[in-house]
């Protein structure tokens, strides 16, 4: 495409020669110097969009550090003492919340308060069984935060 257009420029060239003469000439000129600068905003625009994805592909979005709180642990049945999935771990009073995965476990960031509950539900007692809801109340909020939760079956 780069070479189309320098042909397209070296032939307009040549016939600005023969239109020296014409009014002509000045509009061919100003149409070239339009299409390159379209072509440098084009590629310029392209250019910044991938340096912005590839440094967001690299290295995530940023995170909150020093303000946010890794909240993670793991579900377990009381009586059996096998993980549980499909248990919802939520914070009390806020929209977040975490499914537990195969092996009952589960990982989030939240604000960091002077206290914070968490809620464990079974909502889905098809999969599991049925467990009892457990609420947690966290005070001592270090930069993480494990949880071991043992539920009891209904």
């Amino acid at each position: 495409m780069i070479y189309e257009c320098y042909q397209f420029y070296v032939n307009s060239v040549i016939l600005f020669r023969k239109l020296l003469d014409s009014g002509i000439y000045c509009i061919i000129i100003k149409i070239i110097d339009m299409k390159r600068n379209i072509l440098r905003k084009i590629i310029g625009g392209i250019s910044l969009t991938s340096v912005m994805f590839v440094f967001q592909a690299c290295y995530g979005t940023p995170q909150d550090f020093g303000f946010d709180l890794l909240v993670q642990g793991q579900v377990k049945s009381k009586t059996s003492g096998l993980p549980i999935k499909g248990i919802k771990v939520s914070v009390v009073n806020n929209m977040q919340y975490e499914m537990t995965d195969e092996e009952g476990r589960f990982s989030f960031y939240t604000e960091r308060f002077g206290s914070l509950k968490l809620r464990f539900q079974d909502i889905d007692s098809t999969e599991n069984g049925l467990y009892i809801n457990k609420d947690t109340i966290l005070t001592d909020l270090d930069r993480n935060v494990y949880l071991a939760i043992d539920l009891e079956e209904k």
